[in-house]
């Protein structure tokens, strides 16, 4: 079973790499670190179809902002 403060400390990490990339490059990243990791939730909860639905769906570049959001990690202008 995957640890939810593993995907938080990634995300974080990946976020502060954002003085040594492309401006967006970091924050893309993140984004897609987070879909993977909610497509690996889905497939442990509810399965491989699940997952995949959830995972081919529409995604905006800002999903990694929600997850931080809902964990109360955004604040302080880090976003």
């Amino acid at each position: 079973m995957s640890r939810e403060s593993t995907i938080n400390q990634i995300v974080e990490a990946i976020l502060a790499e954002r003085d040594y990339y492309s401006p967006g490059s970091c924050e893309s990243i993140a984004n897609e670190a987070v879909i993977y990791y909610k497509t690996l939730m889905i497939c442990e909860d509810s399965g491989i179809d699940a997952a995949m639905k959830y995972f081919t769906g529409t995604h905006d570049g800002d999903e990694y902002k929600r997850f931080r959001m809902e964990r109360g990690i955004i604040g302080g202008g880090n976003e």
